[in-house]
């Protein structure tokens, strides 16, 4: 049987042998006029035996109904249509494309999805292992895409928000949850997706509770790690707040105790001084007497002024880094020692309060212990970051003092011990050094995780 050839340029794919792996053509009656690659499917069948024999006798596979529905549909919508279709025989998998070219011709184009397919359901395999493993942690896994809308929920987050993942897959978080808005993870959550990197945040969300997690960059959106506080760590936290209870305590008795050794000792001699101001017998002693009394008076005065500087509170308003400048100018002023502040590397972290305060308590207390005992003429305050910590140093070139002498005194003694009590507190760490004239040095090194900073 004899059959037309249809030229290549006449069906709109002239260069049909570059980019296919094998192809049909077939005439109004649906018998193969040409073909490339045919043969390697129907085993028997020569290339001369195949021209003009009925393609349904060649690869008779092709009768599926996704094969024989795109050849309806290309026949009768005079468009290009497409199917997938497996074989059995070479186990290969095939995009076929149906397009009519001249009338009543037909074009039957095959391309060998086998690999993709393969690689499509490994993927699909190890997506389903992924999501088993992160089905099975005790730790809320879930994520966002460019809109934030959620791609992926898993069973702890379910449980931890009362939503099924059905429910959130493809919907919008801030639809779903508005209480975040706001909150530290709503920050975390923006700056992460800005920025491309790890962002910590520990967050009260109103209505679903206290949650601490990390969110980083991940695809085209945003994976997100949270932990629901347990009942080890809410019992840790109880410790803590003891801790910082007993911490407010000892610094009321210390404030006590200076109050008392300093300006309450000032006003018992001045006041024994003004009742012996009737024994005295000429104007030159009583001249002399009220001037010791104003040195005395005056003496007190900056006694109580120095004690209610160490209790004022840093104004949060203004950050860190006003509140210690702050506080160095009036030191200088007040006890006319030298002071320097280098904040270069740290100028622009974001803190939270509770540490800013307790490294401004630090820097405070180790100032106030350099005014009273050392005999410094200068200090020096030095921020560092090193990876994750912050390094705090406070330098002076005092007389400095032995730390076994001081271990059982009263003053520098519970300055030391308030001071390491806050840098604990923190997670840290802080140690003092002395050498005998020679000055002292006092490091505090503070975990910082996951720095963000205000000017990026």
């Amino acid at each position: 049987m004899s059959a037309k050839r249809t030229p290549a340029s006449e069906t709109g794919f002239s260069r049909t042998e570059d980019w296919v792996d094998g192809f049909l053509v077939l005439d109004e009656s649906l018998r193969i006029t040409q073909f490339r690659g045919i043969t390697d499917h129907a085993p028997g069948i020569s290339q001369a035996d195949a021209v003009g024999e009925l393609y349904s006798y060649v690869v008779p596979e092709l009768q599926g109904r996704a094969v024989e529905d795109a050849l309806t549909r290309a026949i009768r919508d005079r468009a290009c249509t497409e199917a997938e279709h497996y074989h059995e025989h070479t186990q290969r998998w095939f995009r076929i494309r149906a397009c009519p070219a001249e009338p009543g011709a037909l074009w039957l184009i095959f391309h060998d999805t086998t690999k993709s397919k393969h690689a499509e359901r490994a993927l699909q395999v190890a997506g389903e292992r992924i999501s088993e493993l992160l089905d099975s942690v005790s730790d809320g896994v879930f994520a966002l895409d460019e809109q934030w809308r959620f791609s992926y929920v898993n069973r702890r987050f379910e449980e931890l928000w009362s939503r099924s993942r059905d429910d959130l897959i493809g919907k919008i978080i801030w639809d779903e949850f508005p209480s975040i808005i706001g909150t530290n993870m709503f920050h975390a959550l923006r700056l992460s997706a800005k920025q491309s990197r790890r962002v910590h945040f520990s967050a009260d969300i109103p209505n679903l509770g206290i949650f601490e997690g990390e969110v980083y960059a991940c695809g085209s959106g945003v994976c997100v790690h949270v932990l629901h506080p347990t009942s080890k760590e809410r019992e840790r936290s109880v410790a803590l707040q003891e801790q910082i209870v007993w911490a407010e305590e000892r610094e009321r008795q210390r404030s006590a105790r200076e109050l008392h050794d300093g300006a309450t000792q000032l006003l018992t001699a001045l006041a024994i001084g003004l009742s012996n101001i009737a024994d005295v017998k000429s104007v030159r002693e009583a001249q002399a007497h009220a001037r010791r009394l104003k040195a005395i008076a005056s003496r007190v005065l900056k006694e109580v002024g120095r004690f209610t500087r160490g209790l004022t509170g840093l104004d949060m308003r203004d950050g860190l880094q006003a509140g210690l400048q702050n506080l160095i100018f009036d030191w200088q002023s007040s006890y006319g020692i030298a002071a320097t502040l280098d904040l270069e590397d740290v100028k622009h972290l974001s803190l939270p309060v509770a540490t800013q305060m307790s490294i401004y308590r630090i820097v405070q207390e180790a100032l106030s212990n350099t005014a009273r005992h050392s005999g410094a003429t200068r200090a020096a305050i030095c921020f560092r970051l090193r990876q994750s910590r912050l390094e705090l140093t406070i330098q002076d070139n005092g007389r400095g003092f032995s730390l076994a002498e001081v271990t059982n005194s009263g003053d520098t003694h519970f300055g030391l011990r308030s001071m390491r009590e806050r840098a604990e507190l923190l997670g840290g760490t802080l140690n003092v050094s002395s050498i005998a004239d020679r000055g002292t040095c006092v490091r505090a090194s503070i975990p910082i995780p996951n720095v963000s900073s205000t000017a990026a």
